[in-house]
């Protein structure tokens, strides 16, 4: 928690992203009742999650899905996918300065519909270009790996203007810092 209140204090442009094993909240597992004695349904993890959100983070997806059942895992057993018996324990947390341009977020549950799938589906968000004051520069551009993918974020040039890959969770040109949970969790 130290790690991400020292990021949140940078006032740098941080997303912390991964598989978090948290099921935040009820809304966020299809039978609550059965999840009450899971280890990632526990009241001090949920209470650990709500404390890293406490400290300023913003969770995408729930802020673009606030009341809306969405998934990111569905186990192998009893055909949980095709009952949509599922849970949300992968999340996007933004900084607040990347909060202000969120402009989407969501699962790719067609991918987790395909034949040998992972029982996770890619979660991504979208954000908006970069502040008119970003002061960003060439060398700002960095690599960030997301999930599975590195995803290339840079300044925005005129070369570069309107291009976007559809296959990156993470759609910018301004640079951003990510880091995945597990990564932040073990930092001293």
């Amino acid at each position: 928690m130290l790690h991400s209140a020292e990021l949140l204090a940078s006032n740098a442009p941080v997303v912390l992203a991964g598989d978090y094993n948290v099921i935040p909240t009820e809304l966020d597992v299809y039978a609550p009742e059965r999840w009450v004695d899971d280890a990632l349904f526990r009241p001090e993890v949920r209470e650990a999650f709500r404390r890293l959100v406490a400290q300023g983070w913003v969770d995408a997806v729930r802020a673009m899905h606030p009341s809306e059942r969405v998934y990111t895992f569905w186990k192998y057993l009893r055909n949980a996918f095709e009952r949509d018996a599922g849970l949300r324990i992968d999340h996007f947390l933004l900084s607040p300065s990347l909060a202000t341009r969120l402009t989407g977020a969501g699962v790719d549950r067609d991918v987790r519909a395909r034949e040998r799938a992972s029982d996770h589906a890619p979660v991504w968000i979208t954000l908006d270009r970069c502040p008119a004051d970003g002061n960003v520069q060439p060398w700002q551009a960095t690599n960030v790996r997301v999930g599975a993918r590195t995803v290339r974020c840079a300044p925005a040039s005129p070369r570069r203007s309107g291009r976007r890959s559809s296959r990156s969770p993470v759609r910018t040109r301004c640079p951003v810092k990510a880091l995945s949970a597990s990564r932040m969790l073990r930092r001293p």
